[in-house]
């Protein structure tokens, strides 16, 4: 065997002849890695194309710049979260633990599954590009808005009682979501847990508080 030849395929050579959209696929989840390794500004095509064992030409024919191959690369992270998000609203149910199951899968796939995940949000959260960052709005506004839509649902049902707007409240959602992908990040994520009970803790807060308020009310009459 000649010095420098593998067995297996390593970064930089040649993978055998593909369909265009399985390169493209592989090219995809080949930048997803790279991107949380070297971060958006560390990483470029050259080494993306390395690491798939193409020419950097090759990038470019299925990406026009490096920039739209991280939007594409965040758009099938978004895709998942996304689905995931609605599957488990759509399944109805006690509304704590609903949102409980949310954020248990929220960490099960970015630690278990693919810890690329969050390093990518906190990459773009990072770049100052117009561009990404109207992405990154349009995806929050998304999740916002599923989480808008299920607990007004909610409280028409008298499932939980409302001080603030739901779309307050999903923003909160949100922004413990964002906070979540940031400390597993840094390797500060705790058990799977941890944030999951607190959002239910939360949420019954939210579903009593008012209750409890009125109740108080009351009894003072």
């Amino acid at each position: 065997m000649k010095k420098g030849k593998k067995s297996t395929r390593k970064p930089g050579q040649k993978v055998k002849r593909m369909k265009g959209e399985d390169r493209r696929k592989l090219i995809l989840r080949t930048a997803q890695r790279i991107f949380a390794e070297e971060t958006y500004h560390g990483a470029t095509t050259a080494k993306i194309a390395r690491a798939v064992g193409v020419t950097e030409p090759t990038i470019y024919l299925h990406f026009p710049s490096k920039k739209a191959l991280f939007l594409e690369v965040m758009k099938d992270v978004r895709r998942f979260i996304l689905v995931t998000t609605s599957h488990i609203l759509n399944q109805g149910g006690d509304l704590r633990e609903r949102y409980g199951r949310i954020f248990d899968s929220y960490y099960q796939y970015t630690t278990e599954v693919n810890a690329n995940v969050s390093k990518i949000w906190i990459n773009a959260i990072s770049v100052n590009d117009p561009d990404i960052q109207a992405s990154l709005r349009d995806f929050m506004e998304e999740i916002v808005g599923l989480f808008s839509r299920d607990i007004r649902a909610a409280a028409e049902e008298d499932k939980i009682n409302l001080d603030y707007l739901p779309e307050v409240l999903a923003r909160i959602l949100v922004a413990v979501s964002v906070g979540q992908e940031m400390m597993i990040a840094i390797g500060a994520g705790k058990d799977r847990g941890w944030v999951s009970e607190g959002v239910k803790g939360m949420l019954l807060g939210w579903s009593w508080g008012r209750k409890m308020r009125e109740n108080s009310s009351k009894s003072q009459k």
